[in-house]
């Protein structure tokens, strides 16, 4: 087979000014509050500057973010026909397959595979809302009303992945463990703010969170940079992304640096999560850089093994995010101060406007 080339992004600016913070304080009972408060201030220190930071410390099994990315690989590589079983549809609330092209970032397709997942809300499902029990359906916009597809609920891909131990079990582990990375880190976010450590706690206690499951095919040898993704921020609080990072793989995600106006690699750590902040924490605390981002295509490498090519990159992005009908008023204006806007935001109605016009549904496959 020919070998797998890797372009000139070798020679290409890394990122040099994203910080790598240790959380472990923030995660053990036994750490005193001067360790907690030191690392607030550092997660303070690097959203004010690169909005990204790398985060080790956290305490999750390196088993199971590797699961969860072999998990992806195996069902990106079902056939087509068996992916396309819970294909995201207008009629999906947002959730499920999406084959190459069939997101769209700045009107230009993605050169990615995906499948989206959010917080189920049922129909049925009542919540307390200010003391009071409503329908969950009420408070979410009706185009996010929905329960999540996955792989397993279709027979056939369920018996296709028996064989690599399945797919949803290992990522509602996933799920769990990064609702407390990302809790935890948002203690550290009040704590850096010089606030109590939960004062954001009532924003996110029932957190509409998103997650992404990517797969990136290798760009042609001939093709020069493909969107993988393409500009844009993101949407909430926190951003957690684990990611392939073998060589040829390492060189997709970009921020842009905004003191030289161009775009520079972040490239993935082991044990460590890629953090960024999104529009809202942005808009919730002035000062905190909601930095623009993209992907491109992976360009492979000289020794990649053809399996590991055949693969593509997989990533998974799981958005830490606030209460759907969460009001999120910047605290400098609420408290009479700062010269950002004070106009409130509901999440919610922000989150849909920006996700359901994502999508070309008339995708064609081929």
């Amino acid at each position: 087979a020919a070998p797998r080339r890797r372009a000139a992004r070798g020679l290409a600016a890394v990122a040099r000014d994203v910080p790598e913070v240790d959380i472990s304080a923030l995660r053990s009972p036994d750490a005193t509050a001067a360790e907690r408060l030191t690392v607030g201030r550092q997660i303070d220190a690097a959203f004010r500057s690169a909005g990204f930071m790398y985060v080790s410390g956290h305490g999750v099994d390196p088993a199971l973010t590797h699961g969860v990315r072999n998990a992806a690989a195996a069902f990106f590589d079902l056939p087509q026909a068996e992916k396309d079983k819970i294909l995201l549809t207008p009629e999906t609330a947002c959730r499920g397959y999406q084959p190459l092209r069939m997101n769209v970032t700045q009107g230009v397709a993605d050169k990615h595979e995906g499948i989206d997942f959010y917080r189920d809300v049922r129909d049925d499902a009542v919540i307390e809302v200010d003391g009071v029990k409503v329908r969950e359906a009420a408070a979410v916009a009706k185009e996010l009303v929905g329960v999540n597809q996955w792989p397993e609920d279709i027979p056939s891909i369920a018996d296709a992945l028996a064989d690599t131990g399945g797919f949803r079990p290992v990522y509602e582990d996933y799920l769990n463990a990064m609702e407390g990375v990302g809790s935890d880190i948002m203690a550290g976010v009040s704590l850096g703010l010089g606030r109590d450590e939960r004062f954001f706690e009532k924003y996110y206690d029932r957190a509409f969170w998103v997650m992404r499951v990517l797969r990136y095919p290798l760009a042609p040898p001939a093709v020069g940079d493909q969107q993988g993704v393409g500009e844009h921020t993101d949407y909430g609080c926190l951003t957690l992304i684990t990611a392939d990072n073998a060589p040829g793989f390492d060189r997709c995600l970009q921020i842009r640096d905004m003191h030289k106006n161009d775009w520079v690699f972040v490239e993935p750590r082991d044990n460590c999560f890629i953090i960024n902040i999104g529009d809202m924490l942005s808009h919730w605390v002035e000062g905190y850089r909601s930095t623009p981002h993209r992907v491109l295509s992976p360009q492979g490498h000289p020794d990649m093994p053809e399996a590991q090519a055949a693969r593509g990159r997989v990533s998974v992005a799981y958005f830490f995010e606030p209460n759907f009908d969460a009001v999120i008023t910047p605290l400098a204006a609420a408290e009479g101060a700062g010269r950002g806007s004070g106009e409130p935001v509901l999440y919610g109605e922000h989150l849909r406007e920006k996700v359901t016009s994502n999508f070309n549904y008339g995708v064609a496959q081929g």
